[in-house]
């Protein structure tokens, strides 16, 4: 996974890391970037992507307006800056890659996954995966 935070841009980039990319190519397919522009670049809180390695998909966390927390009769909370301030109205943007059904290559996405969840000794489909995982 990469991570380049520049003036202007935030982008957070996944792709496969478990399968090496084939010889006689530098190309594999797959992967997925997720970026964010201009003027909300400075808020990014946070990022991450498909904890499989895979490059499913990536992800940034923006942060969104502060407020305060609310008792249940609407009243602020008594509680130091420092906490209130962790609460937030965020926006997670993610860029998501769901591979086509099963192809005859071996250097499909599906057949990169498929091979991946093998490997883990799980008979999984990996669009049925991708689903799953993702929610």
């Amino acid at each position: 996974m990469q991570q380049v935070t520049s003036k202007g841009y935030y982008l957070v980039a996944a792709h496969n890391e478990n399968q090496a990319r084939p010889m006689a190519s530098c190309l594999q397919h797959g992967g997925c970037v997720a970026t964010i522009l201009n003027s909300v670049a400075h808020r990014a809180k946070s990022f991450g992507r498909d904890p499989t390695k895979l490059g499913r998909w990536a992800y940034v966390r923006i942060q969104g307006k502060k407020f305060a927390m609310l008792t249940s009769d609407n009243q602020v909370c008594e509680a130091s800056d420092a906490s209130r301030s962790r609460f937030s109205r965020d926006l997670v943007v993610v860029a998501a890659y769901q591979p086509n059904p099963p192809g005859t290559d071996k250097s499909t996405v599906w057949a990169q996954h498929r091979s991946f969840f093998r490997s883990q000794g799980r008979q999984r489909e990996p669009r049925e995966a991708f689903m799953v995982d993702l929610l």
